[in-house]
């Protein structure tokens, strides 16, 4: 029959290693405010200081092409002509919409050739996206044609600087060049070349999601659709459309209408499928030689971020309850256990054992 409490010798040894333990649990205590702050951070992450104020409740309408390659998310282009039709055709749904053009444009400073990709948006623009002025009135900039605002590092490439200085300063744009038949030939037609007046310098958030990376942006307008090339027709009029839901449970009834409108429109490949893509969601994703778009969902981002951080917090512990313990097994030599406890070498024997076997475990 044992008589020597084996629990009670490894308190004893544990409790006389002081220090040792203090160390230990200064070092736990780290580990599980390390645990925590990840688990801000996640928080952080997907909250509306992300990217925008109301950026759970904006939506862009995408396509999903279904090619033998596997699904394929992108950017679905309207006809800026359409998106009134569009507008009546979800209807009350969705509280706000709002539509973005894009083209790569050229300014040319110092002899050299700055490519500017100029965004044309309409009037209600800044009630999707509240961007923070540095320099003059962002308002005005994005309501008057022949006006243009900037984001602080286009405005450094082109002036070398974004101070006041740059407000009302002309700056020409070159359109791209687009494919066209001049006299049954095909003929690349350089764009037109558009003065615009600076009217407003701008910060983006960081971070930010990529597809909203608003460089410089102007009044969707006759006046700067004229930096297409002449003969190759409207390039602006196919423009990306925003959509601000009510709630993000209404999302689903405006993707229940997008059903129906591969009949309205023409256009649309048969096994595209019609859905609303949320704004953070959407990063760039290069397939070749085609730039697509791949979303990075909240709860990939929350699963891989909380795996970390539990294996952080699972070391930390294990390395400290490890430590502190192999630390006190130098007490529990034999000579030591028997002139304190009376313990016999059968006794100290299963006591190290089973201790060996709780360390093994733990690490």
């Amino acid at each position: 029959m044992i008589r020597v409490p084996y629990i009670s010798h490894l308190a004893a040894a544990l409790t006389r290693n002081k220090w040792g333990w203090v160390l230990s649990v200064t070092n736990l205590i780290i580990t599980i405010a390390a645990f925590f702050a990840i688990l801000v951070y996640v928080n952080w992450d997907l909250s509306h200081n992300r990217v925008w104020p109301d950026s759970h409740l904006i939506y862009r309408v995408a396509s999903l092409d279904i090619p033998k390659s596997g699904p394929v998310s992108k950017n679905l282009l309207f006809p800026e002509s359409q998106v009134s039709v569009l507008s009546n055709f979800i209807g009350d749904q969705a509280s706000d919409l709002t539509a973005v053009g894009a083209m790569q444009a050229t300014a040319t400073i110092n002899e050299r050739d700055v490519v500017v990709p100029l965004q044309f948006v309409n009037q209600n623009f800044l009630d999707f996206f509240q961007l923070d002025t540095t320099q003059g009135d962002l308002d005005v900039a994005l309501s008057t044609p022949g006006y243009i605002a900037l984001e602080e590092s286009m405005a450094k490439e082109l002036f070398g600087s974004s101070s006041l200085a740059q407000i009302n300063e002309p700056i020409t744009l070159m359109g791209s060049s687009s494919l066209s038949i001049v006299d049954g030939v095909p003929t690349m037609l350089p764009g037109r070349e558009v003065a615009f007046t600076v009217g407003a310098i701008y910060k983006l958030p960081s971070p930010i999601t990529s597809a909203t990376k608003f460089f410089a942006l102007t009044l969707m307008h006759d006046f700067s659709q004229s930096l297409s090339a002449p003969a190759s027709g409207t390039p602006f009029s196919l423009v990306s459309i925003w959509m601000k839901i009510d709630s993000p449970k209404d999302a689903r009834q405006v993707e229940n209408s997008l059903a129906g409108i591969t009949g309205v429109f023409a256009g649309f490949s048969g096994e595209a499928q019609l859905f609303l893509e949320p704004l953070r969601d959407i990063y760039f994703q290069n397939r070749g030689d085609i730039t697509t778009e791949s979303p990075a969902g909240d709860i990939t981002r929350t699963t891989a971020i909380a795996i970390i951080g539990l294996m952080i917090l699972v070391s930390g512990c294990s390395n400290t309850m490890s430590a502190s313990m192999t630390d006190s097994l130098k007490q529990l030599r034999s000579i030591g256990v028997r002139r304190a406890f009376g313990g016999t070498r059968q006794h100290v024997f299963t006591l190290s054992f089973t201790t060996q076997i709780v360390l093994t475990a733990i690490a």
